[in-house]
């Protein structure tokens, strides 16, 4: 059985025990690797399927995929959104490509910086602070050098620049970004992996960083420690951040 098949499977057997159904016209054709043409169309429509809990309280009339749900209880719908959300980072996986940052992909890059500043993290800074931390949607001209000049990497998925990572040679965490709607995915700790792989073949001893109000658990899952939460001043305005470390083994 191939990923996207697997995959499919997954999310069907979820839907269908929360009285849930999914349909698709033809789903034999998902995962044949003899038409990727194919196979991108139709694992398209079932990644949109599971892109949000919310979408399985509505129906979808313009795709050849479907949901409804039939009053389903609340505490159960909170479980099959928790195993479409471990579903949908089995899907996230498939075609992701971690590889090393491109100078042709410098403004894709800056756009998620841009982005999953400006749209990911509402929930822990002001748009004031927003605005001060990455002022304008214009990549700044120095910013392909920048990513040059360090150890910078990118996750791709058909083409399209979904987050990127950069290590300075200090061992220095500068950038993890990740576009705002495919955070949860795993796209992430992806990054992070290679990073760190890339990391203590560099013989580095510890890895530090200036960490937001949202990196800050994703670090944390893998080992870093906070060692001071601080306030630091970006274009005249405050922004919350917390000094972290982790020791290499």
């Amino acid at each position: 059985m191939s990923q996207v098949q697997h995959a499919f499977a997954s999310i069907t057997k979820v839907a269908w025990s929360s009285s849930i159904y999914v349909r698709a016209n033809d789903f034999r054709q998902i995962g044949l690797g003899s038409n990727p043409g194919t196979t991108k169309h139709y694992f398209t429509r079932l990644y949109r399927l599971a892109e949000s809990p919310e979408s399985l309280t509505s129906s979808n009339s313009h795709s050849n995929l479907s949901i409804s749900a039939v009053q389903t209880p609340a505490r159960q719908l909170e479980d099959v959104a928790i195993q479409i959300t471990l579903a949908r980072k089995q899907l996230a996986q498939i075609g992701l490509v971690v590889a090393k940052y491109q100078r042709s992909e410098a403004e894709a890059c800056y756009r998620v910086l841009f982005d999953a500043v400006h749209k990911g993290t509402a929930h822990h800074y002001s748009p004031e602070q927003q605005v001060a931390w990455v002022p304008s949607p214009d990549m700044p001209a120095d910013w392909p050098t920048w990513l040059s000049g360090n150890h910078s990497f990118t996750a791709t998925r058909f083409g399209r620049v979904l987050g990127f990572i950069s290590l300075a040679n200090d061992g220095n965490l500068d950038f993890l970004y990740v576009r705002p709607d495919w955070h949860g995915t795993g796209v992430a700790d992806s990054l992070y992996h290679h990073i760190e792989t890339v990391a203590k073949d560099l013989e580095l001893r510890v890895l530090t960083t200036e960490a937001s109000l949202l990196a800050q658990p994703l670090l944390q899952r893998h080992g870093w420690e906070i060692k001071a939460r601080q306030h630091v001043i970006r274009n005249g305005v405050t922004l919350p951040n917390a000094r972290m470390e982790k020791r290499l083994a």
